[in-house]
């Protein structure tokens, strides 16, 4: 479906810069293929996405601290970090995995039209 777009995967693991890229996609996607999916993954589900993508660029901007226990410099990554609340952190990773879900739902959608159109197309 994108493919076609000219986007190249990202040789990095800046959330950021990925959620960023991602949204873009998934606001065009939903506008050029399926404008009423915006019914269904929603402005307010987007903003949920990227509040909960953007708590977690405060505390890990280059997607390391919970990937490595040492950063390049060789100190620990959560070092300052008292508590971490994982009910919270769980729950939050748990609303996020949802919406996304929301929008493999609507690729799965537009990926079926697009096989049902080429195999209409086939049989003429």
């Amino acid at each position: 479906m994108l493919l076609d777009d000219g986007c190249g995967f990202p040789k990095h693991h800046k959330i950021k810069i990925l959620w960023d890229l991602a949204s873009g996609l998934m606001q065009q996607t939903i506008n050029r293929f399926c404008p009423g999916a915006g019914e269904y993954l929603t402005e307010d589900d987007l903003w949920i996405m990227d509040k909960i993508i953007n708590d977690f660029v405060e505390v890990d901007p280059g997607s390391l601290t919970f990937r490595y226990p040492e950063n390049k410099q060789g100190k620990n990554p959560l070092e300052g970090f008292m508590l971490i609340n994982i009910r919270n952190l769980a729950e939050q990773i748990n609303l996020l995995a949802e919406k996304f879900q929301k929008f493999e739902g609507v690729l799965g959608m537009l990926s079926d039209w697009q096989a049902d159109m080429i195999a209409n197309m086939d049989r003429r």
